[in-house]
């Protein structure tokens, strides 16, 4: 995905306002912007994804679908076949009447794109034109959805090697958001603006409500843990330079720890407050006066688990049970989102990721978060990290 598809988008709403000596202008800056975007750049990775789509097609044609209806995501925690499909279908229904909506703007229709009008002596350009002038509101709503169709074409050829669910990926909703957004611009502008029975519009409007409601119920429980899952990794890369993604000293731990290091020193950066600000030195003390909790700690091949029935979940801001690893030389955190965010529940289950931590042998203790209300524990356990 990329910006500077906005680029073709405004080149087509320009030429078709009639300003071609605007668009020739644009399309020059167009040109050199992209000539400098790509100076030096290493295309390996766009070649694997064309090769990838030459051997998997289906996987692209679908994704395409998958990836602008991925506003009714609602079941992102099952597999990816089912997962996919409510997402597909909805995709289909919504390029179908974008699809529809700019094929009556082609074939000229006269009153609403839902109706045809006969070819006429006057150029099909110059009815097109005359056609879009009408409203202002369809230059903006063709010009985004131009960006949104190049954008999702893109994804869905060179991305699909990473996985089917990168179609829906957290990072990658914005584009289905702005998609959906577009399709009911068209309804309320086009052809419903046109109707006499308001009860569609009413029904578009309760559908648009039910829709949000649905969405802030699903996702803001998500948004609150995914907060706390982040802000303990920011924690373990301020103090132990590993956190943000990579895996430990592998080429991309290095790029990260340079980067962050060099907008820190300027002052860019600044590490956020969390619920660890004001306690910090009694994590980096040890564990050897806290109070004892029981856990189990099992080794996988993912990583090693860390269970504990004993600690109750509940739904503050900060609320939950944090893994506390402690060595001589480094102190990590680590939480596990918890998927019954309405439910007040009691243990925890935290895999600890292989790669993540410096070798060494650590103490394991959790630390117990509960409104204002902070503790940390001692599991008497120890777990020894080997490269």
């Amino acid at each position: 995905s990329n910006g500077m598809f906005y680029w073709i988008a405004g080149l087509l709403i320009l030429w078709l306002q009639g300003n071609y000596k605007r668009s020739v202008i644009w399309g020059i800056c167009m040109l050199l912007t992209i000539n400098v975007y790509f100076l030096h750049f290493d295309n390996g990775a766009n070649q694997q994804g064309f090769t990838y789509f030459a051997q998997h097609p289906h996987e692209s044609f679908l994704g395409f679908f998958t990836h602008l209806g991925g506003s009714l995501d609602f079941f992102n925690t099952i597999g990816i076949v089912k997962r996919a499909i409510l997402p597909t279908l909805f995709g289909l229904i919504l390029v179908s009447i974008i699809g529809y909506w700019l094929i009556a703007f082609v074939l000229f229709s006269k009153q609403k794109p839902f109706s045809w009008l006969p070819f006429s002596h006057q150029s099909k350009l110059g009815q097109l034109q005359d056609r879009l002038a009408i409203n202002q509101s369809n230059y903006v709503i063709l010009g985004g959805i131009m960006f949104l169709l190049i954008n999702a074409l893109v994804i869905a050829v060179l991305r699909p090697r990473f996985g089917f669910d990168v179609m829906i990926v957290g990072n990658y909703k914005v584009y289905p958001a702005m998609f959906l957004t577009m399709t009911y611009l068209v309804i309320i502008t086009s052809w419903q603006r046109v109707q006499s029975n308001k009860v569609f519009l009413y029904g578009f409007i309760t559908a648009s409500i039910l829709f949000n409601c649905l969405s802030y119920a699903k996702f803001l429980p998500e948004v609150h843990e995914r907060r706390k899952d982040l802000l303990v990794r920011v924690y373990n890369q301020q103090y132990n330079k590993i956190g943000l993604g990579p895996q430990i000293h592998s080429p991309f731990y290095d790029y990260v720890n340079t980067a962050m290091d060099k907008v820190v020193s300027k002052g860019i950066y600044h590490y956020p407050e969390g619920f660890y600000s004001d306690m910090t030195t009694q994590l980096h003390e040890g564990l050897t006066n806290k109070p004892s909790i029981a856990a189990k700690i099992t080794k996988t091949d993912a990583g090693v688990l860390v269970q504990s029935e004993t600690l109750t979940n509940t739904r503050g801001l900060n609320d939950g049970n944090y893994i506390l690893l402690k060595s001589p030389s480094h102190t990590y955190l680590w939480y596990e989102k918890h998927p019954n965010y309405f439910r007040i529940t009691r243990g925890c289950s935290v895999l600890l990721p292989n790669k993540t931590f410096e070798p060494a042998t650590y103490e394991v203790g959790i630390v117990h978060v509960e409104g204002a209300k902070k503790e940390i524990f001692n599991t008497h356990q120890t777990i020894t990290i080997v490269e």
